[in-house]
This record gives structure tokens, sequence and C-alpha cells, in this order.
């Protein structure tokens, strides 16, 4: 049996990552939402 604290870093360290990969996920995917609307939007003034 492992001691509680080493799970509870395990489980406060996971946390942190999982929250770390969601945050830079979803940043991307607003400059890439972004960068298409901008170039959506070019092409249709454009026109």
């Amino acid at each position: 049996m492992a001691r509680p604290g080493f799970f509870d870093w395990k489980l406060i360290f996971t946390r942190e990552v999982m929250g770390a990969i969601v945050a830079l996920l979803s940043t991307a995917l607003l400059v890439v939402l972004c960068y298409g609307g901008m170039r959506i939007s070019g092409i249709w003034a454009g026109l």
C-alpha cells in the first residue's frame, strides 16, 4: 500500500497536466478558427 500523499500528488499533477493540455488545445483551436475566419472574410471582401 503506497502512501496516500503520493496518490494525492499524482492526482493533482495529472489534473494540472490535463488542464494545461486542454488550455493549449483550446487556445490552438481559437487561433485556427480566428485565422480561418479572417481568411474567409478576406476572400468574401475580395469578391
